[in-house]
Protein backbone atom coordinates (compact mmCIF):
# COMPACT_ATOMS: atom_id res chain seq x y z
CA UNK A 1 0.00 0.00 0.00
CA UNK A 2 1.69 3.34 -0.72
CA UNK A 3 2.09 6.09 1.50
CA UNK A 4 -1.02 8.27 -0.08
CA UNK A 5 -3.13 5.01 0.51
CA UNK A 6 -2.47 4.75 4.03
CA UNK A 7 -2.46 7.95 5.22
CA UNK A 8 -5.90 8.26 3.49
CA UNK A 9 -7.17 5.28 5.63
CA UNK A 10 -5.21 6.49 8.44
CA UNK A 11 -6.92 9.39 8.63
CA UNK A 12 -10.60 7.59 7.86
CA UNK A 13 -10.12 5.45 10.60
CA UNK A 14 -8.57 8.44 13.33
CA UNK A 15 -11.61 10.71 12.14
CA UNK A 16 -14.08 7.82 12.68
CA UNK A 17 -12.70 6.79 16.16
CA UNK A 18 -12.63 10.34 17.81
CA UNK A 19 -16.16 11.05 16.45
CA UNK A 20 -17.28 8.53 19.06
CA UNK A 21 -16.89 10.92 21.91
CA UNK A 22 -20.11 11.65 20.84
CA UNK A 23 -21.73 8.60 21.19
CA UNK A 24 -22.81 8.62 25.12
CA UNK A 25 -24.41 12.22 24.52
CA UNK A 26 -27.97 10.92 24.39
CA UNK A 27 -27.68 8.74 27.49
CA UNK A 28 -25.89 11.24 29.70
CA UNK A 29 -29.06 13.85 29.79
CA UNK A 30 -30.29 14.57 33.44
CA UNK A 31 -27.61 11.79 34.61
CA UNK A 32 -25.06 13.27 37.66
CA UNK A 33 -21.50 14.50 37.32
CA UNK A 34 -20.29 11.19 38.15
CA UNK A 35 -22.11 9.13 35.98
CA UNK A 36 -21.14 11.55 33.27
CA UNK A 37 -17.90 11.36 34.21
CA UNK A 38 -17.71 7.74 34.74
CA UNK A 39 -19.36 7.04 31.33
CA UNK A 40 -17.09 9.57 29.41
CA UNK A 41 -14.37 7.76 30.86
CA UNK A 42 -15.31 4.58 29.64
CA UNK A 43 -15.51 6.45 25.96
CA UNK A 44 -11.69 7.71 26.49
CA UNK A 45 -10.37 4.23 27.10
CA UNK A 46 -12.52 3.05 24.10
CA UNK A 47 -11.11 5.93 22.05
CA UNK A 48 -7.82 5.29 23.07
CA UNK A 49 -7.67 1.39 22.61
CA UNK A 50 -8.68 1.86 19.15
CA UNK A 51 -6.11 5.00 18.07
CA UNK A 52 -3.31 2.01 19.41
CA UNK A 53 -4.52 -0.58 17.36
CA UNK A 54 -4.60 2.04 14.78
CA UNK A 55 -1.15 2.72 15.53
CA UNK A 56 0.09 -1.19 15.84
CA UNK A 57 -1.32 -1.41 12.06
CA UNK A 58 0.34 1.87 10.61
CA UNK A 59 3.62 0.12 11.98
CA UNK A 60 2.94 -3.34 10.54
CA UNK A 61 1.91 -1.85 7.57
CA UNK A 62 5.39 0.00 7.62
CA UNK A 63 7.58 -3.40 8.89
CA UNK A 64 5.98 -4.86 5.30
CA UNK A 65 7.01 -2.28 3.25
Amino acid sequence: MDVTRKSAVLGAATCEVVTWVHRPAPSLEGQTVAVIEARLKEEEDDILKQLHTLDERLNAWQQAD
